[in-house]
């Protein structure tokens, strides 16, 4: 027992020392330079500094100063459109100057990816094989490393729900609050979850979600007693519906009928009712590893509003999937496929507000149905038999 603790602690120093030790040649690569190009983060980290100051998050003047001055270097400001509900992820950016922030922010995300990874190696048995490490090549978590984008860190929260929620359904629920940064993205998943939870009596889950959300709501309130009133006020001003994003619904919106705004969100909408109807479909035998990860890949296709770097969070589906198929050849060369074009596409610097992206979501949707549909027929077959049985 003491050896192997020893062992742990050893490894848990190794890996900090080894963040440190990352942290501080970017600090020095990053010196000189300007923090406020940093994708998400210049938005979020001024939301930080107005928050601190009981200020308006949302106010575009000041956050045009408080950028500007870190070396944003546009005419108008960054604005973060995620909820206030959130807003408890934040604070702690209102209390270190921005570059600061930037070194902490990288290493954060450095740090979401590898523990993510490492979830997802542990939730497949622990394989002897080194396929968790190309999670750090999967392009849209590249996008959001060299980006400063946030979707590793729902990678991060959806990973853990994964990992916790059959062992600690209270710590389950409570991961799941950055999720609601951008809720659009979820839908789907958000559907089956609560009918799992009903159908289970999962209470301690739905009390961990309530807590970290009611701790969160309680602290941005106190910082901003009017944060719902300046939200919304910023919702119409900024008219994020009407945004066009590399997806599946924008584009068949905009092919169809680009002044049907319900266009957009009727994906969405058909996803909920199908994760409904699947739910009920397999509720008797129903696996988050297995059911779950699909439902995920149908969530991010049918947002009505996403990024490239988003997609970051269906690499639980990705890595658990491969883990699994491991010694299935066709299933690899096809993901090594798939991932080699979306890093070409990254490396020539493709703009990400094309539709040259528009094809990545439903094309690893299609590689997991591809990849797995020997595990469904047999799950389909053992349920047959179970039933004939009883």
């Amino acid at each position: 027992m003491g050896k192997s603790l020893l062992r742990r602690t050893a490894a848990v120093c190794i890996i900090a020392a080894g963040f440190w030790f990352i942290g501080a040649l970017y600090a020095i690569a990053m010196r000189g330079k300007k923090p406020g190009l940093e994708g998400d983060y210049i938005g979020y980290w001024a939301a930080g500094q107005q928050l601190i100051r009981h200020a308006d998050p949302f106010d575009p003047e000041p956050l045009l100063r408080i950028e500007a001055a870190a070396g944003f270097d546009r005419a108008a400001p960054s604005i973060t459109p995620s909820p206030p509900v959130t807003f408890l992820l934040l604070l702690p950016l209102g209390f270190i100057d921005a570059w600061t922030g930037l070194i902490l922010w990288s290493m954060a995300m450095m740090a979401a990816l590898a523990g993510s990874l490492w979830m997802l190696w542990s939730l497949s048995g622990r394989p002897n094989t080194l396929l968790p490490l190309l999670g750090f090549c999967f392009a849209p978590a590249l996008v959001c490393m060299f980006g400063g984008q946030i979707g590793v860190f729902f990678l991060l929260s959806i990973t853990a729900f994964f990992y916790f929620v059959e062992s600690r359904p209270l710590v389950a629920g409570m991961v799941l609050l950055p999720c609601l940064m951008k809720p659009h993205l979820f839908l789907a998943l958000g559907v089956a979850l609560l009918l799992w939870i009903f159908d289970r009596r999962q209470w301690r889950m739905l009390a961990g979600f309530a807590l970290a959300l009611a701790v969160s709501t309680s602290a941005t309130l106190y910082f901003d007693p009017h944060v719902f009133a300046h939200y919304a006020q910023s919702v119409r001003a900024t008219d994020v519906v009407n945004r066009v994003t590399p997806t599946l619904p924008v584009l068949l919106r905009h092919t169809l009928a680009p002044g049907a705004a319900w266009l957009e969100f009727l994906p969405a909408a058909l996803s909920c009712a199908w994760a409904a109807w699947f739910y009920v479909r397999r509720c008797a035998n129903w696996n988050w590893l297995r059911e779950g990860l699909l439902v995920l890949l149908v969530a991010r296709l049918s947002a009505p509003y996403a990024w490239f770097s988003d997609e970051a969070v269906i690499l639980p589906a990705v890595m658990i999937t491969l883990l699994r198929a491991r010694k299935r050849h066709g299933v690899l060369w096809l993901s090594a496929g798939l991932a080699a074009v979306e890093l070409a596409q990254v490396y020539k610097r493709m703009d990400m507000k094309t539709y040259a992206y528009a094809w990545t979501a439903p094309a690893w949707l299609a590689w997991y149905l591809y990849a797995t549909r020997n595990l469904v027929a047999a799950a389909e077959k053992a349920r047959g038999a179970a039933s004939l049985e009883d």
